[in-house]
């Protein structure tokens, strides 16, 4: 895996395609020399969960968005030993105070 965030900031965006489960994830080697590996959010009050999956702005130039998802789909699917249904996820968090 690339990295993991801790979603704590008083403001944090990301999209990624992927998964979000609501139990713990399990050991996982986190490779960040990969650049298609993938990356973990943990959640807070707001996000509830863990968020699996790779940003979109990691896809690479020579990659179409049929491979992007593929290539996610199957790293999940390696970590999970089975297909779980991948999609886009999108959060942001804005301290409404500023």
């Amino acid at each position: 895996m690339k990295k993991t965030k801790s979603l704590t900031n008083s403001s944090d965006i990301f999209c990624i395609y992927g998964i979000c489960i609501k139990k713990n994830l399990p050991n996982i080697t986190i490779d960040d020399r990969d650049p298609k590996s993938l990356e973990v959010y943990i959640g807070n009050d707001k996000f509830e969960g863990i968020y699996l999956g790779r940003s979109w702005c990691d896809m690479r130039d020579n990659e179409t968005g049929a491979q992007f998802k593929r290539d996610v789909e199957d790293r999940i699917k390696e970590i999970f030993g089975k297909n779980i249904k991948c999609r886009t996820i999108y959060a942001e968090q804005y301290d409404e105070g500023l």
